[in-house]
């Protein structure tokens, strides 16, 4: 007798090896299609980390308002290859660190792109950028609100103001006054007489070396100085007036104070020279940045707007240990022209410089500014 065969068994058997070849197919679909929008596979974490201006490791390419920015650190992280979390550290002026968190990913071939605003009620700020294995680009351009901004002259009639008193009301000595072979000339410069004495010269000599500062709407300072140098018989070359870069020197309005955060390593970079400067000593000095007061008056139809600022005692006592360590470095013949015949030394200032700070009760050293009229 012959074996029976299940017609339907067999067209079940069928239909059911169909069914799964499809769901094997449709898979394979899903799964190309999942693995190119990750890029190609790419682990979205592989592109966590610190990136720094650094020619190997994480390679950061920071732009500040469209001007390289040096000396920087961003972290960048993300789980999903969706959204990530930025952490800028000392990128914006006044600001130890900036958090940007939820920022969107866009997919590319290389990587991710994104855009983000951050804001509060004394700035904006814009961020564009990318991250791929190795890489983050960052352009960052920020608007601030403060009374500062504009363009403000020296005032070359009266360009700085000086006061200096002891807690005792004795007077510290910081140099002997000495003729151009360097001998004393029997006179001191103290604590109680530099403000008569050398005030009248150093008002003289500023506006030979300094001509405005310009408080811009991203927090940049830039200043037109002087950069003459001397030539080879000793004497300055003409008046070769000069701006400063972008991302030298950033600031930020608190009330009647403004914190200038000078950029040690853009600076270095920008003048191509490793300098003697200990840069890790005084980025740490000035890492809460220099505290400028600063005093503003309104002017009358005859006059113009007025700005002093000024920094006090407080300020130049945190200086003491830099002031003793730059000590050591200047050579005994080191002289500062007071006027035409008499000097004073720059090694023995700087040598009872800390002992008079030490003694200061109370102390300001400001600059008189005038706005520039439009």
């Amino acid at each position: 007798m012959g074996r029976k065969v299940n017609i339907f068994g067999i067209i079940n058997y069928t239909k059911m090896k169909n069914v799964f070849l499809f769901l094997m197919a449709l898979c394979s679909v899903a799964s190309f299609f999942a693995c190119s929008d990750d890029n190609d596979g790419m682990n979205p974490k592989s592109l966590n980390g610190i990136y720094a201006n650094a020619s190997t490791g994480n390679v950061l390419d920071l732009k500040y308002s469209n001007s390289e920015f040096f000396g920087k650190t961003v972290e960048f992280h993300t789980a999903d290859g969706i959204k990530a979390t930025l952490k800028l550290n000392g990128v914006i002026p006044g600001e130890m660190e900036t958090v940007l968190s939820d920022v969107e990913l866009i997919s590319d071939d290389a990587g991710y792109k994104f855009t983000t605003k951050d804001e509060n009620d004394s700035r904006t700020i814009d961020f564009v950028g990318g991250v791929e294995n190795g890489k983050l680009v960052l352009e960052v351009n920020a608007k601030f609100n403060n009374d500062l901004i504009g363009k403000w002259l020296l005032n070359k009639e009266n360009s700085m103001a000086m006061t200096w008193m002891t807690v005792d009301g004795k007077s510290v000595q910081l140099a002997q006054i000495r003729n151009v072979e360097g001998k004393p000339l029997g006179l001191r410069l103290t604590t109680k007489n530099i403000v008569t004495f050398a005030l009248p010269t150093l008002k003289k000599l500023l506006p030979k070396y300094l001509k405005d500062v310009t408080f811009m709407e991203d927090g940049n300072i830039i200043a037109t100085y002087n950069a003459s140098k001397q030539g080879e018989n000793g004497a300055e070359t003409q008046d070769s007036w000069k701006t400063s870069n972008l991302n030298q020197a950033h600031y930020r309005v608190k009330d009647d104070v403004c914190c200038v955060y000078p950029n040690l390593e853009m600076i270095m970079h920008q003048m191509e020279t490793g300098g003697t400067i200990d840069v890790v000593l005084l980025q740490q000095l000035l890492i809460n940045g220099i505290p400028c007061h600063f005093e503003l008056s309104e002017g009358t139809e005859a006059t113009q707007d007025a700005l002093y600022m000024y920094l006090n005692e407080e300020f130049f006592k945190q200086l003491i240990p830099f002031i003793k360590l730059a000590g050591t470095l200047i050579s005994e013949d080191t002289l500062i022209p007071v006027s035409d015949s008499i000097y004073i030394s720059l090694k023995e200032i700087m040598t009872n410089l800390p002992e008079a700070l030490e003694k200061t009760e109370s102390m300001n050293v400001g600059l008189n500014f005038v706005v520039e009229n439009n």
